[in-house]
């Protein structure tokens, strides 16, 4: 008698501002003398590889788009920033270490 074990789990991901509904079907089948534990630990690798928890998770809230003032002023910072490394360069100044969080 042989024993077929499927897991198959329907994933509904909708984007709730628009409306619009995605579904993904993720399937592993058991393997000959497979344990339920490694059949289980097989389909969340799966889960893992196929990105949907991550989808769902940046979906879970919302972010507010950025104002258009705020986009100019975004922008003129940047061409400032990259006007100062330009003229900083013909000077011969040595270079910034960057700023921001550093990992030790």
């Amino acid at each position: 008698m042989k024993l077929e074990v499927r897991i198959i789990i329907l994933f509904k991901l909708q984007n709730t501002k628009f409306k619009i509904h995605k579904f993904m079907a993720l399937e592993v089948k058991r393997k000959e003398k497979e344990s339920p534990q490694n059949l289980v630990h097989r389909f969340t690798r799966v889960v893992r590889q196929s990105g949907v928890l991550l989808e769902v998770r940046s979906k879970q809230f919302h972010k507010r788009a950025k104002s258009a003032l705020a986009k100019k002023r975004s922008a003129l910072r940047r061409v400032k920033v990259r006007a100062e490394k330009k003229r900083q360069d013909k000077l011969g100044k040595p270079k910034e270490e960057k700023r921001g969080r550093s990992f030790r």
